[in-house]
């Protein structure tokens, strides 16, 4: 029964706005989740791009193909898993022919496993940014490379859905079963060792998941239009691709993981229900698609039950043979009994969805054009299952397909595609069947729906579409103004009681006014954009001033412009000169039948008071009782069976507003929007007009034409005490024939009809002759002028009545009275702002990111630096090389030497070819370490101090000293030449074994001595550099936040006076022009929203207000500047005190702790002091004219050097000892036990090493000054102290890669936190910019703005002049 709401029983505001706010859902009911959304769009780009609606042959051959080489894969695996692999040459060359499918077995076995986890990782990644990019790009609505980019993800797609599939999850699958626990094994999958890596393995594990979610999703986004078996692999749906793609993936994960007997029963099983799905399903819609697939499973589930018996029994591998014999009879039988199977159920009564599939597409594919006769069928069999399969969304999608495929109706194609939205909510009229069918996966139906929705919009331009959406953005501005009237009447509110609340809230009342005012002032320009100047937002918004601030001149102009237009009457064809009513119904289930929208002619000719009071209420509610049956699921039935998308309906009678009946011709049309359905509902008057009388078959009266409410007292009386006696007419008479009434004095012309509905008949009487009208009228003058309305439970009174109702009923009853002359005010000056704000607030933000920008290249300089410079390794090589001169020219001497004696007869420690290689190895790498100063000479000029150092060399011809001077780069290159031709020569040249004795045993090793030491002090200050340059950017990252503060001041001055400003004009508005102000925002409310509240109000104001709001910026710029200080805090004592400190005694360490270079020569000079004796020893090699210095005072120099440097290591043992705990094993090294530490001494525990390296040198060097001093020839005791050497060269070799190791573990440890330390502030920056600073920023302007709009609100205020009227306000004061 209709709602019948009087004029003066308006909603109230919690209910009109709670339905506006449905109203808006309602008419969005559809709308996807943003991401969602954007995940359907990106995929249908996939889906939808160049070259899937081309090539349709060669791509059919081209995935045919594919799934044969993923049979022969899965195939391969089956046969590797047999116990008892077959000798026969035939069935090795077919498994080395099926080896050739698996890219990841050739890819490992040749070595290139690198190459594979390369590409598994960058393609998938590349994929996924590819895919993001598309998504990004479409949420943006600009595209760049759309089309390469498309093409190149679905060739990627395209590869790892069939070649690539089985390859990658078995590799994938092998890599992440072992990378958690080793970093090599051998795999016999592959007959190669792999290598793993922990950071690779969770790359894969990412990959392979990424791989896997896409793939499915490409299965279940594979939209097909049609039925037709033209497009590739074209499906009803991907039930059993998506099942058939998780088998595949079990599959190869279990060969992994599970034992092989448990992968071939999985196998089993899983192909056998593979086969039992396409059989049953018959998902493709071409044969040989389903053939070729069901096939590959058969292949799958014959190869491995003869595997699995072959293992078990031991038939001498003989399946391998079978399976080959096999297949074409397999593929014969398959193909009769996929046959077989379709007929069958085809021609079985239908108990599920799919059977109504295959039904429909065997009438479609049965001939070559769809007959009459065939789409009548197939309606009548969607129209047969719908109430049974309605939960089941795919039933509407083939039906959409349908209709598309026979007819070509978009529109109605569209409607049964909304049938979808029913399957969640069930209709009445349905009854619900025992087993409901549902479908899964969901989301694609959601899919479906959601791109034939969009793709049908872009195709057709659907004037009721357009009409739809224009309905709801108009609804939304209207939303927008409500909320705009209540914060404003919120806020005055508020200020009035301002005594009550605190300042904060008032401050937020201001702000929530001024966004709801920027919402609809942004919707009103975008709604413009759309709809042009159209008449309804341009009103809307305009009379938010006249009514508010009352500007009637505005108004006038308003009136009379030419520019605005009516966007209704523009897409439907209306004008004022024509009466068609338009109203629009929701077809959604839960409200079906509701009106969302009504047209001014619709509420004018169902006398409704306004269009408001007739939208919300259910189409049925207009139609009279005796119909409501017949009508109360004709909407519903309408969507789900009828094949139309218009329905006439030439007479229909309707209820007006007062209850009484209309007659109109009405047509009813359906569209779509956003995945609802609607109804477009049109009807016009009858013309020309007549009055009748619905009663029942016993004169029972229902309702009867407004004009004819004067001759009946009341609803359900019988007609017979209007008309005595008029049945008997009707019985007599025949139906639509005129007939003339002559009883008791009553003549009149009439005509009646009949309708029978659910077994009923229903009267329907014409009164024709107008003339007679007023007569009747007067023969019924006793009886009361209104009919009492039928019960609607809403009180019939009168807009005055219930006004004084309302005023009854308020607190405190008080008069204000207005006068007839003008309000007068004191004058104030409302100046605006908004320009003075947005100048002073702009540059203040823009400095903001200035400071933030160049404070990140602060934070990032310093990270540039100690990485550059920073980098201990870079260090270690560059000082290992050039502290490794003197070394290198030490063991040359020694070891030419050596050779020299060796051919003599004295007993070495090595042989000839020992020596040899020794001396070769020294010279390639001295000659290495030499080309590398050009490397280091870039940053710290290393090479500039070789070049400048000069020194004499001693050049022998015959035995003739010649001197040349050179620079010491040139002659460490002569020295490298020279040794060279003394290794050619077999060491049998004599000017040679003198030139380097010469060279080597004096100038070359103290030149290289003290330019190592250069080079040393060089590093050290240009490390040193390095720092002051680092401590001058790190002194510089205050300065962006200080020169901030300073440069806000004068900004913020601004600020603050214009704040002081705008709160004196707040608190100067007199208290009546808030009221004023007040009575205008409720009328507007109550007139333009149709929403009515008491007004009641409390005053509580006696202050002015006023509020700082420079304080919490000062306060939060003053937390970024504290941020720095804290950087510089941190960086100062955590960080570069201990990379200058370890830098330092690194550099220092290198150079005296060359221990073994002092070991070498101290044992060279012993011998020599040892072997004078003999007149044999250095200085007796060359002519007794060359002053040549003593080899035992050579010694005792090398000797005395030793154990200072010996005890200088032992102190920086000490020192390192109570400094950190990084240096404990190079600590033991030293003074523990060596050998634990030393790798390249054999059998060192038999050594003097296990004392420590420093106790052992100390007593080594006593063994060397024994020997010098000793006057006894001891050859052999030579031998072992040259055995001895060559343990101290070994072992301080290991000492100073321990010692480099433990001091590049705690540099990069210091270097590290350095970084992250620096990472961690530029966070920091950045989120005190975009969380702390922009925010309060924007804050500020909002507040100030917000108060500035308030403020000009007075600006062209101008109080009414009015008559004296009384006005009920209850005030609290």
């Amino acid at each position: 029964m209709m709602d019948q709401i009087s004029t003066s029983e308006i909603l109230f505001s919690n209910e009109k706005s709670d339905f506006e706010s449905d109203l808006i859902r309602n008419l969005n009911l559809a709308k996807k989740f943003w991401l969602k959304k954007v995940l359907f769009k990106a995929y249908h780009l996939l889906s939808a791009s160049w070259g899937n609606d081309r090539f349709h042959t060669l791509r059919n051959c081209i995935t045919h193909c594919a799934v044969i080489i993923k049979q022969c894969q899965l195939l391969f695996l089956i046969l590797f898993v047999r116990k008892k692999p077959s000798d026969s040459n035939y069935d090795t060359f077919v498994q080395e022919f099926l080896k050739l499918f698996m890219v990841d077995i050739f890819t490992v076995y040749n070595g290139h496993q690198d190459k594979l986890t390369a590409f598994i990782i960058i393609s998938t990644f590349c994929m996924m940014l590819i895919f993001v990019l598309l998504m990004f790009q479409d949420v943006a609505k600009k595209f760049m490379l759309k089309t390469p980019s498309i093409i190149c993800a679905n060739t990627i797609t395209w590869c790892l859905n069939t070649i690539l599939t089985v390859p990658v999850m078995i590799y994938s699958c092998v890599y992440i079963k072992h990378f958690p626990f080793t970093s090599k094994i051998y795999v016999k999958y592959y007959k190669s060792t792999l290598q793993f890596n922990m950071t690779i393995g969770i790359l894969l594990i990412l990959s392979i998941f990424i791989t896997i979610i896409h793939l499915l999703f490409v299965t279940i986004f594979h939209n097909t239009s049609l039925y037709t078996s033209n497009i590739t692999r074209s499906r009803s749906c991907s039930v059993v691709p998506f099942k058939q793609l998780l088998c595949i993936f079990s599959i190869c994960f279990i060969f992994v993981f599970l034992n092989h007997e448990y992968f071939l029963i999985f196998s089993l099983a899983l192909s056998a229900y593979m086969l039992k799905e396409f059989i049953y399903f018959h998902p493709y819609y071409s044969f040989y698609n389903n053939l070729i697939e069901s096939g590959f499973w058969l292949m799958i589930f014959t190869s491995s039950l003869l595997i699995l018996i072959e293992n078990s029994i031991n038939i001498n591998s003989t399946s391998l043979l079978c399976i080959i014999f096999l297949l074409p009879l397999e593929y014969l039988l398959l193909g009769y009994y996929l046959k077989k199977s379709f007929g069958l159920k085809i021609n079985k009564d239908i108990d599920n969805p799919t059977l109504l599939e295959l039904k429909i597409r065997n009438v479609l594919y049965k001939n070559n054009e769809i007959s009459e006769e065939d789409i009548v069928k197939i309606q009548d069999m969607f129209n047969c299952v719908t109430g049974l399969f309605l939960e089941y969304n795919f039933i509407a999608i083939w039906e959409h397909n349908f209709i598309l495929q026979s007819s070509g109706n978009i529109n109605l194609a569209m409607v049964k595609l909304m049938k979808t939205i029913f399957s969640e909510k069930r209709p009445d009229v349905l009854r619900r069947p025992d087993k409901v069918f549902l479908y899964w996966p969901k989301i694609e139906c959601e899919y479906i729906v959601y791109v034939k929705s969009k793709e049908i919009q872009k195709q057709n331009n659907f004037k009721d579409v357009a009409l739809i959406k224009y309905i709801k953005d108009l609804y939304y501005f209207n939303k927008c103004d409500n909320k705009t009237c209540h914060e404003l009447l919120s806020l005055i509110d508020t200020y009035l009681n301002s005594n009550e609340v605190s300042k904060k809230y008032l401050i937020k009342k201001f702000e929530n006014f001024f966004t709801s005012m920027k919402n609809k002032d942004q919707f009103l320009v975008k709604s413009l954009g759309k709809y042009g100047n159209d008449w309804n937002f341009l009103d809307k918004n305009q009379s938010f001033q006249t009514d508010i601030i009352k500007m009637p001149d505005l108004s006038n102009s308003i009136n009379t412009t030419k520019t605005k237009e009516n966007y209704i009457d523009k897409i439907t064809g209306n004008n004022s000169g024509k009466s068609m009513a338009t109203i629009i119904i929701s077809g959604y289930p839960d409200i079906i039948g509701r009106i969302i929208y009504a047209s001014e002619q619709a509420a004018n000719l169902l006398n409704y008071p306004s269009i408001y009071a007739l939208i919300g209420k259910n189409f049925i509610n207009l139609i009279p009782q005796a119909f409501l049956n017949f009508h109360k699921s004709i909407l519903t039935k309408f969507l789900l069976f009828s094949y139309k998308v218009q329905l006439s309906r030439p007479e229909i009678f309707l209820v007006d507003y007062n209850g009484f009946s209309i007659e109109v011709i009405m047509e009813i049309r359906t569209t779509f929007y956003a995945g609802i359905p609607y109804f477009i509902v049109e009807f016009i008057e009858k013309i020309p007009t007549e009055y009748s009388i619905l009663c029942s078959e016993t004169g029972e009266i229902f309702t009867t034409s407004p004009e004819l409410k004067t001759m009946f007292s009341m609803y359900n009386q019988n007609i017979e005490q209007v008309f005595p006696n008029v049945m008997r007419y009707l019985q007599d008479g025949k139906i639509n024939d005129d007939f003339l009434y002559k009883e008791d004095g009553k003549i009149a012309r009439l005509r009646w009809n009949q309708v029978r509905i659910d077994n009923k008949t229903l009267l329907i009487l014409y009164f024709l002759d107008e003339s007679k009208f007023k007569h009747f009228i007067d023969l019924s003058s006793d009886r009361p002028l209104l009919l009492r309305k039928r019960s609607t439970g809403v009180s019939y009174k009168s807009i005055e009545e219930s006004k004084e109702l309302k005023r009854n009923t308020t607190i405190i009853k008080r008069k204000i009275r207005k006068s007839s002359e003008q309000i007068l005010t004191q004058k104030l000056i409302q100046k605006d702002y908004t320009k003075t704000i947005k100048a002073n607030l702009k540059p203040l933000l823009y400095s903001h990111y200035i400071s933030t920008i160049l404070t990140i290249i602060l934070y990032l300089s310093i990270i540039m630096y100690t990485s550059k410079f920073v980098n201990d390794n870079y260090l270690s090589t560059m000082l290992t090389d050039v502290c490794s001169f003197r070394y290198k020219t030490a063991s040359i001497a020694m070891r030419t030497r050596s050779i020299e004696l060796l051919r003599k007869g004295f007993p070495c420690n090595s042989n000839l070819t020992q020596y040899n290689n020794s001396i070769s190895a020294s010279t390639n790498m001295f000659k290495l370490s030499l080309d590398n100063l050009n490397t280091w000479n870039s940053e710290y000029k290393i090479m500039d101090h070789f070049k400048q150092t000069k020194i004499t060399l001693w050049d022998f011809e015959n035995k003739i000293e010649t001197p040349s001077d050179q620079t010491l780069y040139q002659a460490m290159y002569l020295f490298i030449g020279r040794i060279t031709q003394f290794i050619d020569s077999e060491y049998n040249d004599k000017d040679n074994m003198l030139y380097i004795y010469r060279n080597t045993f004096n100038a070359l090793q103290h030149l290289i001595n003290l330019t190592t030491y250069k080079c040393l002090i060089s590093v050290i200050r240009r490390s040193l550099d390095i720092f002051y340059a680092i401590d001058l950017i790190k002194g510089f990252i205050i300065v962006p936040y200080t020169l901030i503060c300073l440069f806000s001041i004068p900004f913020m001055l601004m600020i603050v006076s214009v704040n002081k400003n705008l709160w004196d004009n707040i608190n100067g508005i007199p208290r009546d022009k808030l009221f004023v102000l007040r009575s205008r925002v409720v009328e507007r409310i109550k007139n333009v929203h149709f929403q009515d509240f008491t007004e009641e109000y409390h005053l509580n104001q006696n202050g002015n207000f006023n509020s700082n709001i420079w304080i919490r910026y000062t306060l939060k710029v003053l937390i970024a500047l504290g941020t720095t200080i804290i950087f510089y805090v941190l960086i100062l004592y955590f960080c570069e005190d201990k990379l200058k400190f370890l830098i330092k005694i690194r550099l220092e360490h290198i150079f005296f702790g060359g221990l073994r270079t002092l070991t070498v020569k101290a044992f060279m000079w012993a011998r020599e002091a040892h072997l004078s004796q003999l007149n044999i020893s250095y200085e007796y090699i060359f002519p007794e004219y060359l002053d040549i210095s003593s080899s035992h005072q050579q010694f005792i120099k090398v000797a005395d050097e030793i154990e200072y440097y010996a005890k200088y290591v032992l102190l920086e043992t000490q020192t390192l000892k109570s400094n950190s705990q990084y240096f404990t094993k190079y600590i033991d090294f030293l003074i523990g036990n060596t050998c634990l530490y030393t790798d390249l001494v054999a059998n060192c525990s038999n050594t003097i090493l296990t004392v420590g390296v420093n106790q052992a040198i100390l007593g080594y060097i006593k063994d060397l000054r024994y020997l010098a001093e000793s006057k006894e020839i001891q050859l052999s005791y030579i031998e072992n102290l040259e055995y001895t050497t060559s343990l101290f060269e070994k072992s301080l070799t290991s000492g100073i890669y321990l010692y480099g190791n433990v001091t590049d573990e705690f540099i990069v440890e210091a270097r590290n936190l350095t970084h992250i330390i620096s990472s961690f502030f530029i966070g920091i920056s950045i989120v005190l910019l975009v969380f702390v600073i922009y925010p309060e920023i924007n804050e500020i302007k909002k507040e100030l703005l917000s108060r500035n709009e308030f403020v000009l609100l007075f600006k062209n205020f101008n109080t009414e002049k009015t008559m004296c009227y009384e006005e009920n306000i209850s005030i609290v004061i």
